[in-house]
């Protein structure tokens, strides 16, 4: 069984959701401020959680064409590979933020926003599984 970390990537915040390869059935987790300590939180998240791999939102524009924004997420997954070395996924993650607020009726926490993002970019990638 493999367990899943999916992971919505922000500057100031970045949500997480769990899944396993045995249920397919992604659910929100947390989100974490992308500070100094985001990478202790995570890996105490990893080991607790015993992730073997992490699907991340792909940002890229309305065209598909990436952006700075997708350089940032980039440069953050290979960061985020060389102190954890856990396989990164990417996964296409365009509407979701729009799609969470239509959901919730734009009756939602900021800072949910982002765990229930992670959620979905997961959800997609369980249901090609």
């Amino acid at each position: 069984m493999t367990n899943y970390l999916g992971m919505d990537f922000g500057e100031k915040r970045i949500g997480l959701a769990f899944g396993d390869s045995r249920t397919c059935i992604a659910c929100p987790l947390t989100t974490i401020a992308n500070d100094k300590d985001f990478f202790s939180k995570l890996t105490n998240i990893i080991e607790e959680k015993q992730i073997t791999t992490i699907v991340m939102g792909l940002p890229r524009n309305l065209n598909g064409k990436e952006t700075e924004q997708t350089k940032r997420a980039r440069d953050f997954a290979d960061q985020l590979f060389k102190i954890i070395k856990i396989k990164v996924i990417w996964q296409d993650e365009a509407g979701t933020t729009k799609q969470v607020i239509e959901e919730h009726k734009g009756d939602i926490i900021k800072g949910d926003i982002d765990k229930e993002v992670a959620a979905i970019i997961l959800q997609d990638y369980l249901n090609t599984i």
